[in-house]
């Protein structure tokens, strides 16, 4: 049985009833983990509302959404953050950031700017390697693009992405909980944009789960080094 997941909510605001919302919402759309990006909060604030998912039966990823740019901005913000947060976007505007972000390893999603020409699109996703390329539905609805050129930005940039087998995740993007939407109509919308079933249901459920999954042994204190893990053996 699969696990859905939106991995990307940004909150519009950290309030009780904001989250109360978020909570409510998700439980009805049967998601079991969500991204939440946390901005400019301090580690027992982010602490509090994670416990507040946590005991709702929602499992939290710490998410951070950087928007660099410059290289040297994509690097001091990586070095900065990388050992607190679950998860690392980097949302492209420019070629130069791209080509840094699809090769370092501590990048974990790439999404691609609205600004971006097609030309650059193509150019980002053809140097990702070992990342996932997100795609979030919040683009259609807050775009001031013609939903037409939304709509081929994204085709776009799933073509490319599964030319060059590039893992995609789709998540809402949502600020709010009227922005929120199932896995399931998430996963109808790739299949619409490129996608083929069983893509579309893993960009929503394995694609995610298995970055979290990965990075979350990564920040344990077993973890070394690549291929490397800490196991004690049980005393006898």
């Amino acid at each position: 049985m699969r696990r859905f997941v939106d991995f990307c909510i940004i909150p519009s605001s950290y309030e009780d009833e904001i989250l109360d919302r978020l909570i409510r919402i998700s439980r009805l759309l049967d998601i079991s983990l969500i991204g939440i990006s946390f901005c400019q909060l301090k580690q027992n604030q982010i602490d509090r509302i994670i416990m507040k998912f946590n005991e709702a039966g929602i499992d939290i990823a710490k998410r951070l959404d950087i928007t660099p740019k410059t290289r040297i901005e994509l690097l001091k913000e990586l070095r900065k953050n990388r050992r607190i947060y679950e998860i690392i976007c980097v949302n492209c505007n420019n070629t130069e950031v791209s080509i840094v972000a699809s090769r370092d390893r501590r990048v974990d999603l790439v999404s691609i700017g609205q600004k971006m020409t097609l030309r650059s699109i193509r150019k980002a996703i053809n140097r990702i390697s070992n990342k996932h390329l997100e795609i979030r539905m919040s683009e259609i609805l807050t775009s001031t693009n013609s939903k037409i050129n939304v709509f081929r930005k994204l085709y776009e940039e799933i073509s490319i992405a599964k030319y060059n087998k590039v893992p995609i995740i789709l998540s809402s993007g949502a600020k709010n909980s009227f922005m929120m939407r199932s896995p399931r109509d998430m996963a109808a919308l790739g299949i619409f944009l490129g996608l083929d079933k069983i893509e579309a249901l893993n960009s929503v459920s394995k694609n995610p789960l298995s970055i979290i999954k990965e990075n979350r042994k990564k920040l344990s204190n077993r973890w070394i080094a690549e291929g490397v893990e800490i196991y004690r053996v049980p005393k006898k």
